[in-house]
């Protein structure tokens, strides 16, 4: 005889929403990635969309000697860019079986932005692989960080959260370029103490 046993399924969990910050800042940091040809998105995107803003965080960061030139030279010398749109399609070769390549970009960046044909390509045509924006792990901790942070207050995390939580990430992209400029954590953490 055999006994059919039925497992109930564990219950998922509703995704925690995402802080207004974090969402400003994720917006702000793919602009960022595109500009690189990343398909990621990094600490060091964060740390330049954290640059361009007109508030505290933007503030501390320029008083801690950070400008948005250095540090995109700075990421170019550490993470580099992707590659150029020429190498991943052969335009060439597309045009000898009658397929405008400029064409066909320009459809496909009206649909799914500027750089998206590049990432998919980058993907090896998997769906949906190509058109989002992968998270770092560095950067994932960070927000982890970050929102621990906050939670601690009984509050949403803030921009000072999260450049905390990336100063705090010692191998991530962020923190080596804070460091290279003389913000170390503690002088980070003390912008805002």
């Amino acid at each position: 005889m055999t006994l059919l046993v039925w497992r109930r399924r564990p219950e998922r969990k509703a995704p925690e929403a995402v802080a207004p910050v974090v969402a400003e800042l994720f917006a702000a940091a793919q602009v960022e990635a595109i500009a690189f040809r990343h398909d990621f998105i990094g600490t060091e995107h964060v740390l330049l969309a954290l640059l361009k803003r007109d508030d505290e965080v933007g503030r501390a960061l320029r008083e801690l000697g950070l400008d948005i030139p250095s540090v995109r030279r700075d990421v170019q010398r550490l993470v580099g860019a992707g590659p150029a749109p020429e190498t991943v399609f052969d335009g060439d070769a597309l045009a000898r079986v009658g397929v405008d390549l400029d064409a066909v970009r320009e459809r496909v960046e009206a649909t799914f932005g500027e750089g998206a044909l590049e990432r998919a390509g980058r993907a090896g045509g998997r769906c949906g692989g190509g058109t989002a924006f992968g998270v770092s792990p560095r950067l994932k901790r960070a927000l982890e960080s970050a929102r621990c942070d906050a939670v601690e207050r009984h509050e949403e995390p803030t921009a000072a959260d999260v450049l905390i939580g990336m100063a705090r990430q010692r191998n991530s992209v962020a923190a080596h370029i804070l460091d290279s400029h003389g913000a170390t954590l503690s002088r980070v953490i003390a912008a805002f103490g």
